[in-house]
């Protein structure tokens, strides 16, 4: 009985996602609004014809409790699933947050490689953003590597991580082989490295180093009393240098100023490598910005 109800209310709302006239930046703020009681951990931007489809695969952890958010005013047929091995999964619960954003709430009973389907069934191009989340936030502190990758995809560890492993769209050529001038990865065969170091574990932890180190708290956040946690996305480019760095997720203008300027300080890395090229390579990082502790960057 539960399950039948569960499908009349996903069939009722739960995959019409509306992709509106409104820019994705204001569409990012209205997420970010309802999902402030929740971790950060990636957005999805897809812009799909009519009858195409978009697929992408990611790690998740069965010790997890994971949060789709979406926009949802009218009901249009863009249809989002979370699959495993071709079988649909369906969300142990739905929310309807204020009044266009659902809330899609999954419990996973094995950590494992899902697939997510956005499907657009209209006769038009639609374009949005889907925001994941997570409840808790005790290992997002520290920068993904390959070596995370590795660890959760062989179900070693009960580790509480997200990790893209790639986005395909199915009505696109399959260029699999071929590596073009501007292309992101998110996971590559070598990670990019900061530091002198050749293990990426330590690289993660050289660079929060370096950004505690160099935050600066901005007077006016602290004359407010101010303070929480700035999501950065940025690509460490073919070159070994930071660029494209932007706001993820914000707290106040002063602390994402601050967090971007520090990011943007960083010395030259060691590129990332895919079959033997360097490429560009994007991350999203947390930095915690805390009156209590005299450790400013996380």
């Amino acid at each position: 009985m539960k399950r039948k109800l569960l499908i009349l209310c996903l069939l009722f709302i739960g995959t019409q996602i509306h992709v509106f006239s409104q820019d994705l930046e204001a569409i990012r703020q209205e997420l970010n609004k309802a999902s402030e009681n929740s971790t950060f951990l990636k957005d999805f931007k897809y812009n799909l014809n009519p009858g195409e489809y978009q697929k992408l695969s990611i790690i998740l952890s069965k010790n997890a409790n994971y949060h789709f958010f979406i926009y949802n005013e009218d009901k249009k047929t863009v249809e989002f699933k979370l699959v495993d091995k071709e079988k649909e999964i369906l969300p142990t619960k739905i929310t309807l947050k204020h009044k266009n954003i659902l809330d899609l709430e999954y419990k996973l009973k094995e950590s494992g490689i899902y697939t997510i389907i956005i499907n657009n069934k209209t006769d038009k191009n639609r374009k949005s953003i889907i925001l994941l989340t997570m409840d808790g936030d005790d290992n997002l502190t520290k920068t993904l590597s390959s070596a995370d990758v590795k660890e959760v995809t062989n179900e070693n560890a009960d580790c509480e991580e997200i990790v893209i492993i790639n986005s395909s769209n199915e009505n696109s050529q399959n260029k699999q082989n071929e590596i073009t001038e501007d292309e992101i990865f998110i996971i590559v065969e070598q990670m990019p490295r900061f530091g002198n170091t050749d293990d990426d574990k330590e690289s993660g932890k050289l660079f929060r180093e370096f950004i505690a180190k160099q935050i600066v708290y901005p007077e006016e956040a602290k004359a407010k009393n101010i303070q929480g946690r700035v999501y950065i996305t940025f690509v460490i480019g073919k070159d070994g240098y930071i660029k494209n760095a932007k706001i993820a997720r914000g707290v106040h203008p002063a602390l994402d100023q601050e967090a971007l300027r520090v990011v943007y300080s960083s010395p030259k890395w060691m590129a990332g490598m895919q079959r033997g090229q360097n490429v560009n390579v994007s991350y999203t990082i947390p930095i915690t910005f805390d009156l209590k502790k005299d450790k400013k960057g996380e």
